[in-house]
């Protein structure tokens, strides 16, 4: 049978090979082999612990690559080509038949640039390696992002005891923003899957499972590539695991000093806070120098009107189009939270005013639906946040996402950058009915640190929640 299915595949190919462009047949091609690729990644990432959810990631890649279709259907039907993912094919296609023929060096096209150049020297990687193919450029993205999804996934549930992992699994699986986002070539498919990486990084580090060595490299591989392409995101996430290492730390020191002197106590902790603030500073003046390049005037600016600055800038460039709306302004910081809560959950269904708004209010107002008849689930939240380090991390994350994009005046540009934290924010959809019990200690198992009633014999019942 399997002789016999590869051979029927094989005429298959032969045919497309002579009655299709490559564009077509290369990613006939292409698409069974990024499936056998992914098997591996799911077999070890889902198969023990999690193997209840082994199904509904399957499904979920293939509710990928119908999104990628109708991205790909969209870009270049629709809009007639005119999209970012049509100019990263040209000077990908270029970079790529330079590297074939021998007059570039193989090194032009390894990713070493920022901003958008990098992304163009990715797909030009992508295309020397599996030929220039618009659908196939389509797929590879989507795939990145995909693992990007995966990650976020497997870092969430080794995280947050209790976790409705099926209703986690089918979100992240089949929200609509997540399906068809970083379906293509361009910056939210490389994004997505760095900040996951970061996630699963953040999430050893927090719940001091596996290698430290490691978790800190994941979150350093991921930062570093993200402040490359968007350093504002690498700020954002950077920040929310600086505050949740710095929670973290004082925990364990309050915990091992408690017999000592409080003066000891209280200095450790300056130490670290001082340390990790420290750090991100770093990465925030790094972050302000790529977005608001110091000008040529005598005196210079402060960093809250660069900041400032940024915002107005921001609020002026997206707020053309038909798709703009009027944005809150946060001059004042006790209009965050609402300001935070609006760029989150916009557009709701009463403020659609076309079809292309009319999807994402739709998709938002069913998540609010479903947010208020699982209101039970928000009672687990502040023992939660208490207790588990990575939970602060993911609301520290949202919640300067919200603040930071509070200034962009377009539904689309807001719909798109949000996909980008909304695998953080259905956590919140997915909390456990019942606060994780104080007696529920961790162990020490060949998976890592693990909860004692997070251990194989409890998955099944878990995973059920």
């Amino acid at each position: 049978m399997v002789v016999a299915g590869g051979l029927i595949a094989l005429a298959f190919v032969g045919v497309a090979m002579t009655s299709l462009s490559y564009d077509v047949w290369g990613a006939i091609v292409l698409a069974p082999l990024i499936g056998f690729a992914t098997a591996p990644v799911i077999s070890r990432g889902f198969g023990h612990r999690y193997v209840a959810l082994v199904p509904i990631v399957w499904l979920g890649l293939g509710a990928k690559l119908f999104g990628t279709v109708l991205g790909y259907v969209v870009r270049f039907d629709a809009y007639g080509g005119n999209a970012d993912a049509s100019r990263y094919h040209a000077s990908g296609s270029v970079l790529a038949a330079g590297v074939r023929s021998g007059a570039r060096s193989p090194f032009e096209v390894l990713p070493t640039a920022t901003d958008t150049e990098f992304i163009e020297q990715l797909n030009g990687l992508v295309y020397t390696v599996v030929g220039s193919s618009r659908v196939g450029g389509f797929l590879v993205f989507a795939w990145f992002s995909f693992l990007g999804t995966l990650l976020v996934l497997r870092a969430v549930l080794d995280a947050v005891p209790g976790l409705a992992r099926r209703r986690y699994a089918c979100l992240l699986m089949f929200t609509p923003s997540l399906m068809y986002w970083g379906s293509s070539p361009g910056k939210e498919a490389v994004i997505g899957l760095l900040l996951g990486l970061t996630a699963f990084g953040a999430s050893a580090l927090l719940g001091d499972r596996g290698h430290r060595g490691t978790a800190v490299a994941m979150c350093v591989i991921g930062l570093g590539l993200t402040a490359r392409i968007r350093p504002h995101f690498a700020a954002i996430w950077a920040a929310a695991l600086v505050g949740a290492l710095v929670v973290k730390f004082a925990r364990e020191v309050l915990r091992t000093r408690q017999h000592s002197g409080r003066p000891m106590r209280t200095v450790a902790v300056a130490m670290m806070i001082v340390v990790s603030v420290a750090g991100f500073v770093g990465i925030a003046t790094a972050t302000l120098a790529v977005l608001d390049p110091p000008g040529d005037e005598a005196a210079p600016e402060s960093v809250t009107d660069r900041v400032g600055d940024i915002f107005e800038r921001t609020e002026t460039q997206t707020s053309l189009g038909g798709s703009n709306f009027d944005t809150v302004a946060i001059d004042n910081p006790v209009v965050w939270p609402y300001a935070a809560a609006r760029t989150l959950t916009r557009p709701l269904l009463i403020e659609a005013r076309s079809i292309a708004t009319m999807l994402p209010s739709i998709e938002m107002t069913v998540l609010l639906g479903l947010l208020l008849v699982s209101w039970r689930r928000l009672r687990s939240f502040p023992a939660l946040l208490k207790r588990e380090p990575f939970v602060l991390f993911v609301v520290l994350a949202v919640l300067m996402f919200g603040v930071a994009f509070s200034s962009i005046g377009n539904l689309g540009i807001l719909v798109r950058q949000r996909s980008l934290v909304l695998p953080l924010l259905l956590v919140v959809w997915c909390l456990p009915v019942r606060s994780p019990r104080a007696d529920d200690h961790r162990v020490r198992t060949g998976l890592g640190w693990m909860s004692v009633t997070d251990t194989p014999a409890h998955a099944e019942l878990e995973a059920t929640a």
